[in-house]
């Protein structure tokens, strides 16, 4: 029987979260192996939500890492093959425009032969094939949204979920979706990074939300365990299996974030808005932006500049 993992947005990241205790990366690659080994221990496919990576890659032995493990996972000789549709992070997209993908880290991943990408890439369509003409199909936006072979489409793995998206300006409920795919039997949603109980809805769509695999702040929805879906093809809707299964290298919330939620220190926020407003009025011109903050900086106070210094590096910038 063929089995699935269905995971939600990877997150992948070699900048440290700043309201969590533990290394980034190193949590980032150990959960991403983790998946590798579980869906080997399966002979099971593995298929992402999207966001696989959060923002491009500094590091090229992060890098080297992730497409190491990627290589193990599909040269085991099982013919084991890794899939995402692609999300809203820099690191899959730019500009909310869905054929950045091939420019960005995923993009490059994909073109690799490391990961295959679910739905339109480099001028060709992929769906995930079952031995049969049964389908699932992958879409970030509704925009995106191949609607060919309808009837042949059990299920479909997005990004975002009845959300507009990307300026769809679409709300689209699971049994919307049953009216374009009359045989559908599933949807796997991502971006929201919190879990969320799987439901059938009025017309039989079973929805499942996994939540994101990274937990990148430290609010209510981190206050659990990640967890991946695994999924056995029955010969009908009935007959489908699921099962959430706990990721077991993950920790308690108490481990991993800091008993303080950092991003929201007042003191913080107003340094980095008083920063900010420094920035609008001294640039008269249009400046390469890490440059521009590292020439600002240096005129800031020293009462806010190592709140305003914090702020930046947790967002990307090199100072």
């Amino acid at each position: 029987m063929r089995k699935i993992v269905f995971v939600g947005d990877l997150h992948l990241s070699d900048r440290q979260i700043s309201t969590r205790v533990d290394d980034t990366t190193e949590t980032c690659l150990e959960k991403l192996e983790w998946v590798l080994t579980f869906a080997m221990s399966k002979d099971a496919d593995i298929i992402s939500t999207g966001d696989m990576f959060t923002h491009t890659l500094f590091n090229n032995r992060t890098r080297y890492r992730i497409k190491k493990a990627l290589r193990n996972f599909t040269n085991r000789g099982l013919m084991l093959r890794f899939f995402t549709c692609g999300g809203n992070h820099a690191g899959d997209i730019e500009d909310r425009n869905s054929d950045s993908v091939i420019y960005r880290e995923l993009g490059q991943f994909c073109l690799d032969g490391y990961v295959k990408f679910l739905g339109g890439f480099d001028g060709e369509f992929l769906d995930y094939t079952f031995a049969g003409s049964e389908l699932i199909r992958g879409y970030s936006a509704y925009s995106e949204l191949n609607t060919d072979e309808a009837h042949h489409i059990i299920g479909l793995v997005c990004h975002h979920w009845i959300m507009d998206a990307f300026g769809d300006s679409l709300v689209v409920y699971p049994d919307d979706m049953k009216k374009i795919f009359p045989n559908l039997r599933f949807i796997v949603a991502g971006h929201d990074h919190a879990y969320y109980e799987p439901y059938y809805s009025r017309d039989g769509v079973y929805v499942v939300r996994p939540g994101s695999m990274m937990r990148t702040d430290s609010g209510k929805s981190s206050d659990r365990i990640p967890c991946v879906e695994l999924f056995t093809l029955g010969d009908g809707l009935t007959n489908d299996s699921w099962e959430k299964i706990p990721i077991s290298c993950a920790r308690p919330y108490s481990e991993v974030f800091y008993s303080e939620k950092k991003q929201v220190d007042s003191e913080s926020a107003n340094a980095l808005e008083r920063f900010v407003r420094q920035m609008k009025d001294n640039s008269g011109a249009l400046l390469d932006l890490n440059e521009a903050v590292k020439s600002q900086l240096e005129v800031v106070g020293l009462e806010d500049r190592d709140f305003i210094r914090q702020d930046l590096i947790a967002n990307g910038f090199v100072v």
